[in-house]
Protein backbone atom coordinates (compact mmCIF):
# COMPACT_ATOMS: atom_id res chain seq x y z
CA UNK A 1 0.00 0.00 0.00
CA UNK A 2 2.76 2.48 0.90
CA UNK A 3 4.63 1.63 -2.30
CA UNK A 4 1.50 2.37 -4.35
CA UNK A 5 1.06 5.75 -2.65
CA UNK A 6 4.73 6.61 -3.27
CA UNK A 7 4.41 5.69 -6.96
CA UNK A 8 1.26 7.76 -7.27
CA UNK A 9 2.94 10.79 -5.69
CA UNK A 10 5.99 10.47 -7.96
CA UNK A 11 3.78 10.18 -11.04
CA UNK A 12 1.73 13.18 -9.89
CA UNK A 13 4.84 15.33 -9.42
CA UNK A 14 6.22 14.32 -12.81
CA UNK A 15 2.97 15.30 -14.51
CA UNK A 16 2.92 18.73 -12.83
CA UNK A 17 6.61 19.51 -13.37
CA UNK A 18 6.28 20.93 -16.91
CA UNK A 19 3.28 23.03 -15.85
CA UNK A 20 5.13 24.57 -12.91
CA UNK A 21 8.15 25.43 -15.10
CA UNK A 22 5.90 27.21 -17.59
CA UNK A 23 4.08 29.04 -14.78
CA UNK A 24 7.41 30.08 -13.30
CA UNK A 25 8.27 31.86 -16.54
CA UNK A 26 4.83 33.45 -16.92
CA UNK A 27 4.76 35.20 -13.54
CA UNK A 28 7.71 37.36 -14.57
CA UNK A 29 6.42 38.12 -18.08
CA UNK A 30 3.14 39.42 -16.65
CA UNK A 31 4.96 42.33 -14.98
CA UNK A 32 6.06 43.84 -18.33
CA UNK A 33 3.50 45.84 -20.32
CA UNK A 34 5.79 45.95 -23.38
CA UNK A 35 8.29 43.26 -24.39
CA UNK A 36 9.21 44.51 -27.89
CA UNK A 37 10.45 47.83 -29.23
CA UNK A 38 11.29 49.02 -32.74
CA UNK A 39 13.62 52.03 -32.79
CA UNK A 40 12.75 52.46 -36.45
CA UNK A 41 15.23 54.19 -38.76
CA UNK A 42 17.68 56.26 -36.73
CA UNK A 43 20.67 58.45 -37.60
CA UNK A 44 24.12 57.05 -36.95
CA UNK A 45 25.64 58.60 -33.82
CA UNK A 46 22.29 59.60 -32.31
CA UNK A 47 21.37 58.61 -28.76
CA UNK A 48 18.63 56.00 -28.75
CA UNK A 49 17.20 54.50 -25.56
CA UNK A 50 14.03 52.70 -24.56
CA UNK A 51 12.74 51.85 -21.08
CA UNK A 52 11.10 48.45 -20.69
CA UNK A 53 9.11 49.37 -17.59
CA UNK A 54 7.67 46.74 -15.27
CA UNK A 55 5.64 46.70 -12.05
CA UNK A 56 5.96 44.17 -9.24
CA UNK A 57 2.43 42.76 -9.08
CA UNK A 58 3.19 40.37 -6.24
CA UNK A 59 3.30 40.45 -2.43
CA UNK A 60 6.93 39.33 -2.39
CA UNK A 61 9.95 41.37 -3.41
CA UNK A 62 11.23 40.74 -6.93
CA UNK A 63 14.97 40.70 -7.62
CA UNK A 64 16.73 40.86 -10.99
CA UNK A 65 19.95 38.89 -10.88
CA UNK A 66 21.24 40.10 -14.25
CA UNK A 67 20.33 41.13 -17.78
CA UNK A 68 22.26 40.27 -20.93
CA UNK A 69 22.10 41.14 -24.60
CA UNK A 70 22.41 38.75 -27.53
CA UNK A 71 24.60 41.21 -29.45
CA UNK A 72 26.62 44.40 -29.17
CA UNK A 73 23.96 46.51 -30.86
CA UNK A 74 22.11 47.04 -27.56
CA UNK A 75 23.40 47.52 -24.01
CA UNK A 76 20.90 46.78 -21.22
CA UNK A 77 20.96 48.41 -17.78
CA UNK A 78 18.87 47.56 -14.72
CA UNK A 79 17.43 50.72 -13.18
CA UNK A 80 16.54 49.10 -9.84
CA UNK A 81 17.28 45.43 -9.17
CA UNK A 82 15.20 44.93 -5.98
CA UNK A 83 11.55 45.90 -6.46
CA UNK A 84 8.96 45.81 -3.66
CA UNK A 85 5.24 45.18 -4.07
CA UNK A 86 3.59 47.55 -6.59
CA UNK A 87 6.83 49.44 -7.19
CA UNK A 88 8.17 50.05 -10.68
CA UNK A 89 11.55 49.60 -12.27
CA UNK A 90 12.83 49.28 -15.82
CA UNK A 91 15.38 47.74 -18.11
CA UNK A 92 17.02 50.54 -20.09
CA UNK A 93 17.99 49.45 -23.61
CA UNK A 94 20.63 51.65 -25.25
CA UNK A 95 20.90 51.16 -29.01
CA UNK A 96 24.51 51.34 -30.30
CA UNK A 97 24.34 53.81 -33.17
CA UNK A 98 27.97 54.95 -32.97
CA UNK A 99 29.79 51.90 -34.35
CA UNK A 100 27.08 49.99 -36.20
CA UNK A 101 24.91 50.62 -39.24
CA UNK A 102 22.12 48.88 -41.11
CA UNK A 103 19.44 46.63 -39.66
CA UNK A 104 20.16 45.52 -36.08
CA UNK A 105 18.24 43.50 -33.52
CA UNK A 106 18.81 41.95 -30.13
CA UNK A 107 17.20 39.85 -27.46
CA UNK A 108 17.62 41.12 -23.92
CA UNK A 109 17.31 38.34 -21.36
CA UNK A 110 16.23 39.46 -17.89
CA UNK A 111 17.06 36.86 -15.23
CA UNK A 112 15.01 36.96 -12.02
CA UNK A 113 16.16 35.02 -8.96
CA UNK A 114 13.57 36.13 -6.43
CA UNK A 115 10.92 35.14 -5.47
CA UNK A 116 11.39 32.37 -8.07
CA UNK A 117 13.83 31.82 -10.90
CA UNK A 118 12.54 33.02 -14.27
CA UNK A 119 13.72 34.61 -17.51
CA UNK A 120 11.95 37.21 -19.63
CA UNK A 121 13.07 37.95 -23.17
CA UNK A 122 12.72 41.48 -24.50
CA UNK A 123 13.18 42.25 -28.20
CA UNK A 124 14.62 45.38 -29.80
CA UNK A 125 15.32 46.20 -33.41
CA UNK A 126 16.08 49.15 -35.62
CA UNK A 127 17.95 50.38 -38.65
CA UNK A 128 20.90 52.73 -38.38
CA UNK A 129 21.49 54.97 -41.39
CA UNK A 130 24.58 57.01 -42.21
Amino acid sequence: MIVMIQRFLIAFVLVLLPVSTTSAQQWASKMFEVREHDFGVVVRGSQQQFRFEFTNLYEEDVHIERVRSSCGCTSPTIEKSLVSTFQKSAILATFNTRTLQGAQGATLTVVFDKPFRAEVRLQVKGSIRT
